[in-house]
């Protein structure tokens, strides 16, 4: 009797497809690494390629990589600097310095593409240099910064850590040091990735993060490091076994025992990252043509506005989601689509949102006496966020336009008045600071619920 044949294309495809699930779950973080991080086309290369020319230029050499550099003499003993000895670290954080780097210009299109979709908030790089936390930076604008160097600031309090716009540095960050500090806070050469090692495995063995991590899934793109190096770093984050095959490595060292390694456990690989990435894209349209067809549950925020106010509500929307907040507001007028369903199902997400927004306008004024959703909705947040919290989490964004003050309306605003308020210009309406202040104050409530 044959042994039946395994059609190793499907499984892959059913495999991606729940990895495309767990995406959509906000359950995967991504892990960057220096041969996907840059754009090509300006560094000629890597970035680390364009480090290591200039490093070879100035001794001279060619070919060399950071371990043989931190050795050659020809490198340490500066020609032109008898009485001056070359020290590797400073020497790349001299290179990175001297220039001030742009998303758009410097950092690969499609990492800037795939952190643009919002559902990457927790990043890792395995590189030293700042292209992925400038990334990072372009999307959600304010991003904590982790370090496995830095002892105040290399773990988490909680699970709802990973859902705070973070990049990560595991190897450390080229950076000039504080007083009082050795140069060196990064790795470059294999000695420095054994000291991290030894970091890994005794300052973070009880860490949260890394018991956070193993049970979620990773996406990692252009992590080249050599075999045992890369095989420590997965293994690391991951855990035992069981939780080895949650993920997704593309781009990863060309080396038949590590690929034999990630196929053993049953870990999805792919040699090209970009196309990962465009099948990701692909997903996350789809997701977009499905996200407003129900109100969302558990969102960081609701936005409860009128419809005259559209363009507005689009725009303290982009405010919000930029700095990795999730937020539903009901963008399509589905109302009167789905009759009661639709009224149940929004007053549960009202009551399940963190923070609710109501958008106010003159608009508003006008319609004092038509009936509208929003109103129902302002009722729902006054009876469960106003009623029955000790702490805030209503909030009034009203134009210069709009006398908040007033209650001649409707009764149903007064309560609104006394919430916290957020003041915008109608002409050119910017959320921007208003933003940055409900995700302090969500990251407040999330620290206090875990308390």
């Amino acid at each position: 009797m044959k042994a039946k044949r395994i059609d190793k294309e499907r499984v892959y495809n059913d495999g991606f497809s729940a990895f495309i699930e767990e995406i959509r779950n906000g359950n995967v973080l991504l892990m960057v690494g220096h041969s996907f991080e840059s754009n090509q086309e300006v560094f000629r290369g890597t970035f680390y390629d364009y480090i290591l020319s200039r490093l070879n230029a100035v001794s001279g050499t060619e070919g060399l990589d950071f371990s043989d550099l931190s050795y050659d003499n020809r490198f340490l003993l500066d020609k032109n600097n008898p009485n001056h000895i070359r020290n590797l670290h400073e020497e790349i954080v001299r290179i990175i310095d001297e220039n001030e780097y742009s998303a758009q210009e410097d950092v690969s299109k499609n990492l800037i593409r795939l952190i643009s979709t919002g559902f990457f908030k927790f990043v890792f790089t395995t590189s030293f240099d700042p292209l992925v936390e400038i990334a990072m930076k372009e999307k959600f604008g304010d991003v904590r910064v982790m370090n496995i160097y830095d002892k105040a600031n290399r773990d988490v309090a909680s699970v709802s850590d990973l859902d705070i716009p973070t990049i990560y540095y595991l190897f450390g960050k080229a950076m000039l040091p504080k007083e009082n500090e050795k140069a060196k806070k990064f790795a470059a050469t294999d000695n420095d990735a054994l000291e991290v090692i030894r970091k890994w495995q005794t300052d973070m063995a009880n860490s949260s993060l890394l018991r956070y991590t193993s049970d979620k899934y990773i996406l990692t793109l252009g992590c080249t490091q050599d075999d045992w190096l890369f095989r420590f770093i997965w293994y690391t984050l991951k855990g035992d076994s069981g939780n080895l095959s949650r993920g997704v490595i593309a781009e990863h060292a060309k080396s038949e025992s590590l690929s034999h390694y990630l196929k053993m456990n049953h870990i999805l690989i792919d040699n090209n990252a970009d196309e990962v990435i465009e099948k990701i894209m692909n997903a996350v349209n789809t997701f977009n043509q499905d996200k407003w067809s129900v109100p969302a549950n558990n969102c960081d925020v609701f936005i409860s506005y009128s419809r005259a106010d559209s363009e507005i509500a689009q725009k303290l929307y982009d405010s919000l989601t930029k700095v990795g907040l999730s937020v539903w507001y009901d963008k399509y007028n589905l109302g009167g689509k789905h009759g009661g369903k639709f009224m149940d199902a929004l007053k549960e997400a009202v009551d399940t949102s963190t923070i609710f927004i109501a958008l106010l306008s003159p608009s508003i004024t006008k319609q004092s006496h038509d009936i509208h959703i929003y109103r129902r909705e302002w009722e729902w947040a006054k009876e469960l966020k106003w009623g029955l919290c000790a702490d805030s989490r209503c909030y009034a964004a009203y134009s210069d336009d709009y006398d908040i003050n007033s209650r001649k309306y409707q009764d149903a605003l007064g309560w609104l008045a006394e919430s916290d308020n957020f003041e915008f210009v109608s002409s050119n309406p910017c959320f921007d600071e208003c933003a940055l202040q409900i995700q302090k104050r969500i990251n407040q409530i999330k620290a206090h619920a875990t308390d």
